[in-house]
């Protein structure tokens, strides 16, 4: 799957991470391996946390329609609250740090 902000690509291969996978995304990582992004799919009150992840990233919160509701900078051993509305949760290398913004819509395909 590959992730799009409009027709600039953002990642090209994203690892769609559903039921236990959602759990387990960048965890026991040092980098984003083969792929450049982990896509968890989240419940409408789950936190994200960073415990056991060796690596900074970006965390994009994203609703049904993709539109991004919220950008941090997730650093190692850190609870990241819910987001109202939240439904997917994009994490990036933070060299993508600054390309998307809040309000943002993005594409999965």
């Amino acid at each position: 799957m590959k992730a799009y902000k409009g027709k600039q690509i953002i990642a090209s291969n994203v690892r769609d991470c559903k039921g236990f996978m959602s759990a387990v995304g960048l965890r026991f990582k040092k980098n984003f391996g083969k792929y450049d992004a982990y896509l968890i799919h989240m419940l409408f009150d789950s936190i994200l946390d960073s415990f056991f992840v060796y690596t900074d990233f970006i965390a994009l919160w994203l609703d049904k329609k993709l539109k991004v509701l919220k950008v941090v900078h997730c650093t190692k051993d850190k609870i990241y609250a819910p987001v109202r509305g939240q439904y997917l949760v994009l994490e990036l290398p933070v060299e993508k740090k600054g390309v998307i913004k809040k309000g943002d819509y993005l594409i999965l395909k």
